[in-house]
């Protein structure tokens, strides 16, 4: 979790992603772990610029929503790889 600062900037630099984690949970739902492993590194960077889940579901549900901040194992798809216009407006309205 990272601590809000000013201008709704987190202040939270240091992004950890662990690529065994991230295969084991997507190999258990039957997906590819380099989509996931693509999709995971985009939502942890979106969490330094300050953004929030787009939603939370038990493994191997694919998550609702069409962008990097969903929390979850998706499937193959570009739609997970970018950020909603809600999401893009918030980095853009903070930097």
């Amino acid at each position: 979790m990272c601590q809000v600062v000013a201008y709704g900037a987190c202040d939270q630099f240091w992004v950890v992603v662990d690529p065994a984690v991230i295969a084991y949970r997507t190999t258990l739902c039957g997906l590819n772990d380099y989509d996931n492993l693509t999709k995971t590194i985009r939502h942890e960077l979106g969490h330094t610029t300050g953004l929030d889940h787009g939603s939370t579901v038990p493994l191997c549900v694919v998550p609702p929503g069409d962008d990097a901040m969903v929390s979850g194992v998706v499937p193959s798809s570009l739609i997970y790889y970018s950020y909603d216009a809600h999401h893009r407006g918030h980095i853009n309205g903070a930097y």
